[in-house]
């Protein structure tokens, strides 16, 4: 039952952390080609370039050239244009799972 315990709660951790990017690149034109993508571990921010009417989704910083065309965020899924706290949900449903696992192992 530890094991168990403590692989809930190492799982817990992992996907609590996890960052989620929108990635890929697209312009109002020609369409968006752009899809969900876990970041590397470590990995905090999101980042989208808008330039020319163009936009480039990715993880991490602004950097570069192209920086003062950047924007930055540090929760999940934050780099689409209409981004909202609602974005959270991943991290909330992570947590789901070992509450119901505790409330279970009380009862």
């Amino acid at each position: 039952m530890k094991l168990l315990t403590a692989v809930t709660v190492l799982l817990t951790f992992s996907l609590a952390t996890a960052l989620w990017c929108y990635e890929g690149k697209g312009n109002y034109d020609y369409g968006y080609e752009v899809y969900e993508r876990r970041c590397d571990e470590g990995e905090r921010y999101c980042n989208i370039y808008n330039a020319d009417g163009s936009s480039w989704y990715g993880c991490g910083r602004c950097s570069g050239e192209a920086e003062a065309y950047c924007r930055e965020c540090d929760w999940d899924m934050c780099n689409e244009v209409e981004a909202s706290g609602a974005a959270d949900t991943p991290k909330t449903l992570a947590l789901i799972l070992p509450v119901a696992f505790f409330l279970a192992k009380l009862a």
